[in-house]
């Protein structure tokens, strides 16, 4: 078991249970963390299932956001069985997001563990929302069981508020299926072993954990889920067989049509289906096929289903097609009043461009921060000191933090990859900005544009990420010293920043993909000095009411909602605080005292920005300008003066790498000499030596 512990020496099953019969269940403690089993003893290999589940995910992601956005959009869309389809795409993103994360983070890590309580959540969300999906299947059925069964009366039973409550009624089953099977297993004591099998908490794995006789609760179970649901799958097939049935006797477009869309609906049953029946219609042993199955029913399935119901139905890829003509229509009509514009200014017939023949502006022209030569030359004075300050100040955090030691804990990891992060961001955006301070146009490739974008998010996105972890640190460390050093260990310090890399990349992945499609056909000047989604979303040749509202909810309620979550969590933290006395108080105190104050620059700029409709403010410079270029040279500021820890250690590096007081008196005397000797000469000879 070298693979699950980093080393150790695990005791087998049979040994825990004979030291748990020696010891009795009355003296028996819970374990307080779970080891997964990893999928594979080769690193490389493990680095590639990383890459191609991890593409697997974004894939499941942006499929169900399609069939979300399409359904949303396309009004011919807005029947039942659409409504139903809409909230299975919901229910395929939070599912798959259950497990699939931690499940990468495990892949990059040399100790892939969870906590007992952790293990108890992932349990009860991921019975709760696939105990939904289930319903939700046999709603579908029965949906189409009266289109075609009843076609005259299906508007009148399928109503409004029928679609609501079947709704309604399957995420309540889905949260009752759930909650009986965590009564079930929170009773239950777990003193050892405690490996599971697997790659996320399910019950067949932490039920055969239990200290104590499970035989008649593996009944319970197999009978609660494995044969419901094997009786399930076959009363949706025997539906589906009767609907086939009643196709028969139809002909035409009509037949084919629901022909072609009860087959998508019998596909995704059986691909959720079989994989359950598999793990839980039998006794809860391991067998070879366990991860196979594991992975296709988490990480498959839900990428499977919208391509089988965007593939396989013609009126769903029809609608996409529609919602593309709209977009284009939309852009026609803005730019024929583009032109009309223009047209007005510079006479009819005069402007070259024809409605029929635009192409893409080639380059944006920013306006700056100032007209005024000599306000940007002082712009640019102030803001290359500023700059260049970021970029020594951080890599000064760095080189302290590699170089000494002591700093070698995870809150000086983090800060230095947040060092990282900040001269990436400010070198994003600053030099540019420098550049265009100088020159008298100040333009950007379109391409340009989009890259900046792209990596202002990916980085910005990854900050956001960091500061999480750095908050995350510090709880564990004041609420928990114990097993701070085991809970927060190197290995998962690197798969945590990792993480945080790779959600900001698909932060930033989402907003180029948003608006990469947006024709850009004029104008093309940025009321700003830097590209960024508000400014460039404004420009688009098309109604972007809808984009832009999805926008605010990606980056502005969430940079709310995660600025609030922080807060909270460093709000506990001083409280546990309270009950701390002496040095060690002081210290953690300073150190909470500068995390809030570095969350604070760095979320309420971007709330401003992001959380609000997306039209010119007076303050929006001011603004762009703390958020892109002084909040990264505040940060290592406010590390180094509030930081007894970083203070002492820079001094130290300084003694240890700097020249010493006798090296600098004998240097000052050799000069002094050297002086006196050059006025001898120059005096009395006259004459330099």
């Amino acid at each position: 078991m070298a693979g699950v512990g980093g080393g150790w020496d695990i005791p087998t099953e049979a040994t825990w249970k004979r030291v748990c019969s020696i010891v009795g269940q009355e003296n028996h403690t819970n374990m307080k963390e779970f080891f997964f089993l990893e999928l594979t003893c080769f690193q490389e290999l493990e680095c590639f299932l990383f890459v191609v589940f991890l593409a697997v995910y974004i894939i499941t992601i942006l499929g169900n956001v399609l069939i979300v956005v399409t359904i949303t959009c396309e009004s011919r869309l807005h029947t039942p069985m659409y409504f139903l389809l809409w909230n299975k795409s919901v229910l395929d993103i939070v599912f798959s997001s259950i497990t699939v994360p931690k499940f990468l983070v495990d892949l990059l890590s040399k100790r892939k563990t969870i906590s007992y309580n952790g293990c108890m959540t992932q349990i009860f969300f991921f019975h709760f929302v696939g105990g939904a999906d289930i319903f939700f299947l046999s709603v579908m059925a029965y949906d189409r069981y009266l289109a075609i069964a009843k076609p005259l009366h299906y508007v009148t039973i399928m109503r409004r508020e029928v679609w609501v409550n079947l709704v309604v009624a399957s995420w309540m089953m889905g949260g009752l299926h759930s909650i009986v099977q965590i009564i079930l297993m929170l009773p239950l004591p777990f003193c050892g072993p405690n490996i599971l099998d697997a790659f996320y908490c399910d019950i067949p794995q932490v039920v055969k954990l239990a200290c104590t006789d499970t035989f008649a609760l593996e009944l319970l179970m197999i009978s609660n889920n494995g044969i419901v649901t094997l009786l399930w799958f076959l009363l949706l097939l025997g539906s589906y067989t009767i609907i086939l049935v009643m196709l028969r006797s139809r002909s035409g477009k009509g037949r084919n049509k629901a022909l072609s869309t009860c087959t998508s609906h019998i596909l995704v049953v059986t691909f959720h289906f079989v994989p359950c029946v598999y793990i839980y219609c039998r006794p809860f042993i391991t067998l070879p096929m366990d991860t196979v199955i594991s992975i296709n029913n988490t990480v498959i399935t839900p990428m499977l289903n919208p391509m089988i119901y965007t593939l396989r139905n013609q009126e769903m890829k029809s609608a996409m097609r529609r919602l593309q003509r709209r977009l284009q229509s939309s852009q026609s009509n803005k730019l024929g009043n583009v032109i009309i514009s223009f047209k007005g200014v510079h006479g009819e017939g005069n402007h070259p461009m024809a409605l029929g023949n635009y192409t893409r502006v080639p380059e944006f022209i920013f306006c700056g921060l100032s007209q005024s030569r000599e306000l940007s030359l002082l712009f640019f004075f102030f803001l290359s000191m500023v700059y260049v300050t970021t970029v020594l100040a951080n890599f000064a955090i760095m080189v302290t933090v590699t170089c000494e030691s002591h700093l070698h804990t995870p809150m000086y990891f983090l800060l230095c990859n947040l060092s990282i992060l900040d001269i990436c961001f400010s070198s994003i955006t600053a030099p540019k900005i420098l550049v265009d301070l100088l020159s008298r146009t100040k333009t950007i490739s379109f391409n340009g544009c989009i890259t900046q974008m792209f990596f202002f998010h990916l980085f910005g996105g990854a900050d956001v990420f960091s500061l999480s972890l750095m908050a995350f640190d510090r709880y564990t460390a004041i609420s928990k010293p114990l097993h701070y050093k085991t809970i927060m260990s190197r290995g998962r310090c690197t798969a945590l920043i990792v993480v945080s890399w790779v959600g900001g990349f698909v932060h930033s992945i989402v907003q180029i993909s948003l608006l990469l499609p947006l024709p850009f056909c004029g104008p093309n000047v940025i009321d700003g000095f830097y590209c960024d989604v508000p400014q460039v979303l404004k420009l688009a040749c098309t109604d972007t009411f809808a984009l832009e509202l999805l926008m605010i909810s990606n980056n502005g309620l969430v940079a709310i909602l995660w600025f609030v979550l922080i807060l909270v969590s460093y709000t506990v933290i001083l409280m546990v605080l309270r009950s701390h006395t002496g040095e060690g108080r002081r210290k953690a105190l300073s150190t909470c005292t500068a995390h809030i104050t570095v969350v604070t620059l760095h979320f309420v700029p971007c709330i401003y920005v992001y959380a609000r409709p997306f039209t010119a403010l007076p303050m929006d410079r001011a603004v762009s300008i703390t958020f892109t270029v002084i909040s990264p040279v505040l940060n290592p500021m406010i590390y180094t003066l509030r930081n007894q820890e970083m203070k002492s250690a820079m001094r130290r590096l300084k003694r240890r790498h700097g020249p010493s007081t006798k090296e600098i008196d004998a240097m000052n005397s050799r000069l002094g000499s050297q002086k006196r000797k050059e006025f001898f000469h120059n005096t009395i000879f006259n004459t330099t030596p």
